[in-house]
């Protein structure tokens, strides 16, 4: 059976007599050795602060408060957007772009706003749409770009589903205007949308 060795006072001495002559010479010319701790203590403070540092390349910058799909069949139209308010430090006139996809199969529809003096919500959306599927997921692209060289410096993808497909709105509005007055044009029966009918 193997015994720990134990070492009772072997280099004691030796040590106890290294730690007197340090601090003889510590004592003698003290300069150098707290030149030595003042760069090794700058050296930890620096260390502790880079560890402790907010990593800005992985936060977020923006809080997405909410989005989806927004119908108005009182005057046929269909639409999404995203409403965000920025949560990491931005500068006046950087700009936050969202990136629809069309549900008609066009190219994605970029929509920007620039930050203010106040962080206050900002909405997005797009202009009326066609081809809303009901049940399909549609991607919107949120990007932060520098307001100086437009370079991005953050982006999230989110996707958005509409639970009312497109083809329920009428091509023609029930109604015009802000005072929502009836539309000559729109039949007294509305229009079907089945194709059985």
């Amino acid at each position: 059976m193997h015994k720990l060795a134990v070492n009772h006072g072997g280099d004691w001495p030796a040590f106890v007599q290294w730690t007197s002559g340090w601090m003889v010479r510590l004592k003698s010319n003290p300069l150098p050795y707290l030149a030595a701790y003042g760069v090794a203590a700058v050296m930890l403070l620096v260390g502790i602060g880079w560890l402790t540092a907010e990593k800005t390349g992985t936060q977020p910058y923006l809080h997405v408060l909410g989005g989806g799909f927004i119908f108005n069949y009182r005057v046929s139209d269909i639409f999404y957007g995203v409403a965000v308010v920025p949560v990491h430090s931005v500068e006046v006139g950087d700009v936050v772009e969202a990136r629809f996809e069309d549900p008609a199969g066009g190219p994605d529809i970029p929509v920007r706003k620039q930050f203010g003096l106040t962080h206050e919500p900002i909405q997005l959306r797009t202009p009326p749409l066609q081809g809303v599927i009901a049940g399909r997921p549609y991607r919107v692209e949120l990007r932060v770009l520098s307001r100086v060289d437009e370079r991005v410096m953050w982006s999230s993808v989110l996707h958005y589903r509409s639970n009312i497909d497109g083809k329920l709105i009428s091509p023609v509005p029930p109604v015009l205007g802000p005072g929502y007055h009836r539309n000559p044009a729109y039949p007294d029966k509305p229009l079907s949308t089945s194709p059985h009918e």
